[in-house]
């Protein structure tokens, strides 16, 4: 249940007070296979974990720093490309802050993966890891 809650959260508290994790906010673009929503001058698509948001409405999209692959997966991925800000070695991982077209985006990197600060850096999150809120009014 608490696994579900923080993959899956169904409201904008939930998601940032359970956990690490970026927060983008945006106005959705249309609805037709998953929720596609525009950042600036990012598109991103993923799942309405709460099956409420329409088009038009302004949401948030929520994705957890565990969820990136440096590799481009199989499946169906959003691709996010910025500048690294900052990188600091954990021990399993390196958390690395990419600034997104000014968002600040926050991604753990496998070890052996190469993050210099003030580099470009490429990153994908899986559709089925984007999860899109509604935000409150």
């Amino acid at each position: 249940f608490p696994k579900e809650i923080y993959n899956v959260p169904q409201d904008i508290f939930i998601a940032t007070f359970m956990g690490r994790g970026t927060l983008l906010e945006g106005e959705v673009t249309s609805k037709e296979g998953g929720v596609h929503m525009r950042v600036g001058n990012i598109t991103l698509q993923g799942l309405d974990s709460t099956d409420t948001i329409k088009q038009g409405d302004r949401a948030a999209c929520v994705i957890r720093p565990e969820n990136y692959s440096v590799e481009k997966p199989r499946e169906p991925a959003n691709e996010l490309e910025g500048e690294v800000e900052w990188a600091s070695f954990i021990g399993p991982y390196t958390e690395v802050r990419l600034d997104v077209d000014g968002n600040k985006v926050l991604v753990d990197v496998p070890p052996g993966v190469d993050a210099p600060v003030g580099g470009r850096f490429k990153v994908y999150i899986p559709h089925k890891n984007t999860i899109m809120l509604p935000l409150e009014e």
